[in-house]
């Protein structure tokens, strides 16, 4: 369903951000960017059958947001939603999931994309809260 992938020249943290957490979220995949354009990208994410890109940014070494680009059969727009990523621990082990927060506005564009119900359970639970959601 979604393809998750950095910036041209991400950071460690930020690569091991996406691998981690392309692993939490059902139906994705974590490609390494390189070299790729957004358009060799989309033309990826065509192949797999996926309908989002997750793009990570990052800022002083650490992930600190994401766009999502929407894709069909034939077109491709970006989404006017992107999620602000505050808080972030990264250890050997594992991501701290309790010090994450991902701040964005639309609750109903974030539990699609990550194709989670708030009371589902497993691993990876979208809990929201006042204007901000947790993992």
């Amino acid at each position: 369903m979604i393809l998750i992938t950095s910036g041209r020249k991400p950071s460690r943290n930020t690569r091991v951000f996406c691998r981690r957490l392309a692993s939490f979220i059902p139906h994705s995949v974590y490609l390494t960017r390189g070299k790729k354009s957004v358009y060799d990208l989309i033309d990826e994410a065509r192949k797999r059958g996926l309908t989002k890109i997750a793009f990570v940014g990052d800022r002083k070494g650490n992930p600190a947001g994401m766009r999502f680009l929407s894709i069909s059969k034939k077109d491709w727009d970006w989404d006017k939603e992107s999620m602000r990523i505050n808080g972030l621990s990264l250890s050997q082990e594992k991501l701290k999931a309790n010090d994450l927060r991902l701040e964005g506005d639309n609750k109903d564009f974030f539990t699609d994309i990550f194709c989670v119900d708030e009371d589902e359970e497993s691993d990876f639970v979208l809990r929201t809260g006042k204007d901000f959601f947790t993992f």
